[in-house]
């Protein structure tokens, strides 16, 4: 009956703390004033995107946590239901993906120029790098997860460049983003975009 408790116990503070960290990503991105520098322009995640993409998580989140407790339930009388645990941890994992996209996109800033095909890399405190983006076009990978999950099919674009340098952007970035779809239309005009399955899309 005590390890019951613990699991039951381990479980809830799981959903809990990842719930609590999904949410202090999200409120990051609240507010959305579309930041214009000298003919760049900021591409970033729409609040309104972010908030149903985090909306839509939890759902998964939701139904993980209820396979994995009719499983701690039934599980040891009926061990046909362990079958479900994989699938448990997969929607459950949904969470700490979206999480990383969270903090990709906090973490790097990227500017673009429509008209120059250039745009201004920054990631983190290290000094902004201009680059000729769509002069410098070596091959472009779109990361995706092996299916859609609420509505969402998770991925990045992996942009590598002649210069070694690479630029990932998640698909917080896709949806709704005027700025964002008309750089990846300059781009699947010049090179082909390669899709990969990933079972867990981390950038």
């Amino acid at each position: 009956m005590l390890r019951l408790i613990l699991i039951l116990s381990g479980i809830f503070i799981l959903g809990f703390w990842l719930t609590r960290s999904l949410r202090l990503r999200v409120d990051r991105f609240t507010g959305f004033h579309q930041q214009r520098y000298d003919g760049y322009v900021l591409i970033e995640p729409l609040p309104h995107i972010v908030d149903q993409t985090y909306k839509s998580t939890l759902k998964s989140l939701g139904i993980g946590i209820a396979f994995l407790l009719v499983i701690v339930f039934l599980g040891v009388r009926a061990r046909i239901l362990l079958l479900f645990l994989p699938i448990s941890m997969y929607l459950i994992l949904q969470v700490v993906v979206l999480i990383n996209h969270l903090q990709h996109s906090t973490r790097q800033r990227v500017w673009y120029n429509a008209l120059t095909g250039e745009a201004i890399l920054q990631k983190g405190k290290l000094r902004p790098i201009k680059i000729n983006l769509l002069g410098n076009l070596q091959a472009v990978e779109c990361i995706e997860d092996v299916q859609k999950n609420q509505g969402n099919l998770i991925c990045y674009y992996k942009i590598k460049l002649t210069t070694g340098q690479d630029i990932r952007l998640s698909f917080l970035l896709e949806k709704d983003n005027p700025v964002f779809l008309k750089l990846m239309e300059s781009i699947s005009d010049r090179v082909k975009i390669t899709r990969i399955k990933k079972l867990f899309p981390f950038i």
